[in-house]
């Protein structure tokens, strides 16, 4: 069984860390002084444009969403854990702590796509 909602709820999330992705890109690549921070600009920029590929594959219902939102997730993931690093001056421990608060986010945002798609579309392979 599909489920709609949730299909629409991961849609408005990745909509909106197109935005978020767009806003800080912007700004922190005004204030990039290290080549980390320079990276994790580089991250912010490959996730929203990531996530803008799959929001429009999602909608248009063609393939390549769900790699897309895999990309999604490793890029958001990568930023999220370089971030307190980058910017922040943090050293290993909080780094693998983002790491991990950032891989269970977007872990979320796959389970519930797999919902999403219900169980027969996650275990063959077929779906959004």
């Amino acid at each position: 069984m599909r489920h709609p909602i949730a299909f629409h709820v991961v849609t408005f999330i990745l909509a909106a860390m197109v935005c978020l992705a767009a806003a800080s890109a912007v700004n922190d690549a005004r204030n990039a002084h290290t080549l980390l921070q320079a990276l994790d600009v580089a991250g912010q920029v490959a996730y929203g444009v990531f996530a803008l590929a799959a929001v429009l594959l999602r909608l248009a219902k063609r393939p390549g969403a769900r790699t897309m939102l895999w990309a999604w997730a490793v890029a958001a993931t990568w930023t999220g854990a370089m971030a307190p690093v980058a910017w922040g001056g943090a050293g290993l421990r909080p780094g693998i702590a983002a790491f991990l608060g950032s891989a269970a986010v977007a872990g979320l945002v796959l389970l519930m796509d797999r919902w999403a798609r219900g169980a027969a579309g996650a275990m063959t392979g077929s779906g959004r």
